[in-house]
């Protein structure tokens, strides 16, 4: 019938609407992941305390950086109080000299 023609168009409209909307959420949770990582690595250059707030979502690579962090002792999960410790601040720059200077000296 007409009717039921009608409410299908309807319906894949919406399907195709929300699809498009998952995309562009996925998309942003992404985004937000990489800031969030970035802020977080820049963060621990300082070697002051990093707590982070694990949050729902995000992306197998994000879970493997901030367990690595939590592992090597530079962050800590936020648990609704403030602490204090020590680590060694990262120095990304220094890393990637000396891993350059590694990989030229195996050339």
């Amino acid at each position: 019938s007409e009717e039921a023609s009608g409410n299908m168009q309807t319906v894949a409209s919406a399907a195709e609407e929300l699809s498009a909307s998952v995309g562009e959420i996925s998309r942003q949770v992404r985004e937000s992941s990489a800031i969030a990582e970035k802020a977080v690595s820049e963060a621990t250059a300082t070697g002051k305390p990093v707590h982070v707030a694990h949050l729902e979502g995000g992306s197998e690579k994000f879970r493997r950086f901030h367990q690595n962090m939590e592992a090597r002792g530079i962050t800590r999960p936020f648990k609704g109080t403030i602490e204090s410790w020590d680590y060694e601040p990262l120095d990304d720059t220094a890393m990637v000299a000396a891993e350059i200077r590694r990989r030229i000296a195996f050339a």
